[in-house]
């Protein structure tokens, strides 16, 4: 992997069959997180809407029914 910073860019060259997904998607990750609107709090109610809806759908894989 090489890396240049050019102007206010930071230029990454991977080699092609070296690609990284997971680091491709935080990377896109930042990118679209530097451009949201959403405060700290938005984020954070929406993050336990999705943790409420996950629990609901598989709470009987972790407890047995009494």
């Amino acid at each position: 992997m090489k890396s240049l910073i050019k102007n206010d860019k930071i230029i990454l060259e991977f080699q092609f069959n070296k690609i990284d997904e997971d680091l491709i998607s935080l990377l896109s990750s930042i990118e679209i997180g530097e451009k949201s609107q959403a405060s700290e709090n938005d984020i954070l109610d929406l993050s336990n809407e999705i943790k409420k809806e996950w629990w609901k759908k598989n709470k009987r894989n972790f407890i047995l029914d009494e």
